[in-house]
Parts: C-alpha cells; sequence; structure tokens
C-alpha cells in the first residue's frame, strides 16, 4: 500500500535526538503559569517565537547553515539533492517592508515587500527542499494548524506529559493516529518538546524529518534560537547557525527595491502552509511493478511548479535495500500543478509506504 501525502511546508519537524536540548532558553522569560491543554501550548510557543506580527521590533538576522544530502543512493557526483553551504540574510522592518536572500550552491534568490507590492529574482523557478526545510524551521516553528481556531484539529487526542531529561524539565505535546490496510498498520506520530516557559525546542513526526531548536537569545520580548537543525535517519539535513540584532534606524528604500514585476502568490520563499494550497491531482495510474519483498518506510521530494517531483529522498525505512527502486518508480509520477489563489506552487511531497504495491 502506498499512501501519499503532499504537503505544503508546514508539518515541518533531526534524528531522534537522545534528550532535548535547548537549556540556555530556561530563564530568558518571566514565569506564567502552566496551559491548561495542548492548544494553549501551541499559541504560547508561537507568542514567544513569532517575531514577524505588527508592532513586533525590526530586526537584521543573519544564518548560515550546511544541507546535507541525507540518505543518498545516487552515484558521486549524480546526486540530485542541492546540498552544501548555505547563507541566509533578512531585514524585517514590518510584515509590509522587508527583504530576505537565500543561497546554497548555485541557487540565489532575493524577494522583498515594500509599497503594497512583492518582487522575487531567483537564480531558477524551483527552490530546493533544504532551502525549503531552512526556512520552515525558521519562520514556522509552530505549524498554522495548530493555533488557528479555524483549522485546529480539535479530535486529535493531544497528549501532554511532563518529563526530565539530564535534569532538564520538559513538557511533551503529542498525538498518534495509526493507518493501514491489507493486515498492515503503522502509526503516524507528532512529538513536540517545550521547555516549562513555553520555549519550543523539539518536533519530531513519525517517518518524516524532526526539528530541534537550541541556544536561544532574547530578542525584542521574544527567543530567537541561534541554532537550528533538522534530519533523518541519522542523517543531519539541516545544521544553522543565527545571529539576530535591532535595526539602529531604516534603512534606505533601495534595499527594498528590485526591478521587474510584481510576481504571483506561488513564487515565494515563504514555505507555504498546507491550508494555503489546492493541491494538485496525481495523473495517470503509476505502474509500480513486483517489488519483492515490501519497502516500508517514506519519501520525501519537492512537487515543483509544473507537476514534477524532485529531490526525492528516503527519510526512514525499516529496509532501505529497495529503497533505491521505490525512488526510481516515485520519481516517474506526474501531478496537475498545485496550487495558491490560482497560481502554481511548490509542495513538499511525502509518500509513506506500508509494503509493496503491485
Amino acid at each position: 500500500m502506498v499512501v501519499i501525502f503532499l504537503l505544503a511546508t508546514g508539518w515541518g519537524s533531526y534524528a531522534r535526538a537522545a534528550k532535548p536540548a535547548g537549556a540556555s532558553g530556561v530563564n530568558l522569560l518571566p514565569a506564567q503559569a502552566e496551559p491548561s491543554n495542548a492548544g494553549g501550548w501551541f499559541q504560547r510557543a508561537d507568542d514567544i517565537t513569532n517575531i514577524r506580527l505588527p508592532g513586533a521590533a525590526p530586526f537584521h538576522l543573519k544564518a548560515t547553515f550546511r544541507a546535507g544530502p541525507g540518505l543518498d543512493f545516487a552515484k558521486p557526483g549524480k546526486s540530485t539533492i542541492v546540498a552544501g553551504d548555505g547563507t541566509y540574510d533578512e531585514t524585517w522592518v514590518s510584515p509590509e517592508q522587508w527583504r530576505r536572500e537565500i543561497t546554497l550552491g548555485s541557487y540565489h534568490a532575493v524577494e522583498v515587500r515594500a509599497g503594497g507590492v512583492r518582487k522575487l529574482q531567483a537564480s531558477s523557478d524551483y527552490e530546493p527542499t533544504r532551502v525549503l526545510m531552512f526556512l520552515d524551521a525558521l519562520y514556522n516553528p509552530v505549524p498554522r494548524n495548530l493555533i488557528s481556531p479555524e483549522l485546529i484539529d480539535r479530535h486529535a487526542g493531544w497528549k501532554i506529559e511532563h518529563l526530565a531529561a539530564g535534569g532538564l524539565q520538559h513538557v511533551r505535546i503529542s498525538s498518534s493516529t495509526e493507518v493501514g490496510a491489507n493486515g498492515l498498520r503503522h502509526e503516524l506520530k507528532h512529538e513536540y518538546d517545550f521547555l516549562a516557559n513555553g520555549v519550543l525546542i523539539r518536533n519530531e513526526e513519525s517517518d518524516y524529518i524532526s526539528t530541534t531548536w537550541q541556544d536561544f537569545v532574547a530578542f525584542g520580548g521574544k527567543v530567537v534560537p541561534r541554532h537550528v537543525m533538522a534530519g533523518g535517519m541519522g542523517n543531519t539535513l539541516i545544521d544553522g547557525r543565527v545571529a539576530i540584532e535591532p535595526l539602529a534606524s531604516t534603512p534606505p528604500a533601495d534595499v527594498f527595491t528590485l526591478p521587474g514585476d510584481p510576481v504571483t502568490p506561488g513564487e515565494t520563499l515563504r514555505p507555504l502552509h498546507q491550508y494555503d494550497v489546492h493541491y494538485g491531482e496525481m495523473l495517470g495510474t503509476p505502474a509500480f511493478g513486483v517489488f519483492g519483498e515490501p519497502f516500508q518506510g517514506t519519501v520525501s521530494g519537492v512537487v515543483d511548479r509544473s507537476g514534477i517531483p524532485r529531490e526525492l529522498e528516503v527519510i526512514a525505512a525499516q529496509d532501505t535495500l529497495q529503497a533505491d527502486m521505490y525512488l526510481k518508480r516515485f520519481s516517474e509520477f506526474r501531478y496537475a500543478p498545485s496550487t495558491i489563489d490560482g497560481s502554481h506552487c511548490e509542495v513538499v511531497m511525502r509518500i509513506f509506504t506500508l509494503g509493496a504495491a503491485h
């Protein structure tokens, strides 16, 4: 059985951490009463870490990151995964005036918003998966569906546990859903670890990707992680270092100026939330053939604006021997383009397999 999830980045999530990290954030915020439910924990974490709200302190944020290839079956020099050293630079004055610039390998993009107009210049019309992964960890530590009343799944059955690891007290919010068919069952689990003051330090998804936020610094009444990591299958996919400082004065107008016309909603560096997007349907019926022993695991990738899967990789597997064969089959999938407000956009693809399909 093959279950396919097309996700706009948002349920984003390092291989399982031995213990929660980020104790440097313990004393950065005043003590508050503990939230009474999971929604309260998610909302408080967003309030603490969201530095891009109206009225927030203007800032200049710079980051360097290392993007790893993960579990890569390609021959040397033939990998499709865009990896290597990257940089990110963001100047933020308000939600209506900002500039962000990112590089990774040969990819380079600049996006600005000013005067009610948003523009983007990029070396490619495809944003690599590691770019989306890093920006998602920076922008969306708490997915919108966990804090928006109209989106939150009130039947998720969230469990709240008070735990300790290495002398560090923390709270874990988790939920699980069982999926399966033909006698094969699997538990899909979501875990979020918080410090007692509400700071989110880890998010782990079953068979997906895990993210950790560490080494927090206070800024503008909130906290900012200076170390962000993401990974899966014991492989580090993203390892980023972040520095932030207040803007002493408003930058000159040309900082927020780019030539060219305004861009469509689907042309953006902002990781799109799963509820923003209308997913394109799969075209045709893929033929898998007979693979032999079932491969149980998860494949991740990006479906580009033309509906073509790119940078496919295994991020979870019980047995990797047949993973390469599955990757080749999945690369043949084709989709109608996904859209946001009528414009084509990229979406993250998760393919969860419970066994061989014939």
